[in-house]
């Protein structure tokens, strides 16, 4: 079998890499051949990986693009399309008791009145008749700029005995100036009726 002389120029395949050590954690190897085959230089390339291709059952704020922020499991971005969302505990939405009044006789009387630039979830609502004598009931939802009218009714001329309570889960969702109002009407008309809404508030 006849032997084939290796030129030298294949042989020394590092006569022109410059570099002694490529690739690295954060970089990987760029290698450039020339027509023989032969590597003629070597660098490095810094990794660039999509974070869309990351798989990690973990998020932590070193995974993160520039400009993102990673706080108590919330996560913001700040740019010049892009808002901060809050991240303080005025963002919470507790639940709590909105409203509590004790009514006026044949007054329809607010019970709460949603906040500017706030949400509200009524989530309950109890009446309690405090008297010896049954009472007409009504109860009522409406935009703040509405004048109040029928299709705002919740309960209308409930009758509530005496020494009764009237427990309602009415789940209504109230946006911004909203109010909730309550009234007692007929014969037995006082003002010892209490009205109690329980909720949430959203800012």
């Amino acid at each position: 079998m006849a032997i084939t002389k290796v030129p030298s120029d294949m042989i020394q395949v590092a006569n022109n890499v410059t570099d002694t050590t490529v690739g690295g954690a954060n970089s990987a190897v760029s290698l450039t051949f020339d027509a023989l085959g032969v590597i003629s230089a070597a660098s490095n390339v810094a990794l660039s990986i999509n974070t869309a291709d990351i798989v990690d059952g973990s998020v932590t704020s070193a995974k993160l693009a520039p400009g993102a922020a990673l706080s108590n499991g919330q996560m913001s971005f700040v740019s010049a399309g892009t808002g901060i969302i809050a991240d303080t505990p005025e963002s919470a939405t507790p639940y709590k008791i909105l409203g509590q009044i004790q009514t006026v006789a044949n007054t329809m009387t607010n019970v709460y009145v949603v906040p500017a630039s706030t949400e509200s979830v009524l989530s309950s609502v109890m009446i309690c008749n405090q008297t010896a004598n049954t009472v007409s009931i009504d109860l009522a939802a409406r935009y703040g700029a509405d004048a109040l009218a029928d299709k705002h009714y919740i309960v209308k001329d409930y009758p509530l005995a005496a020494a009764d309570t009237l427990v309602l889960e009415p789940r209504l969702s109230m946006n911004a100036t909203s109010v909730l109002s309550a009234n007692v009407t007929g014969a037995n008309a006082v003002s010892n009726v209490s009205v109690n809404a329980f909720g949430i508030e959203v800012v």
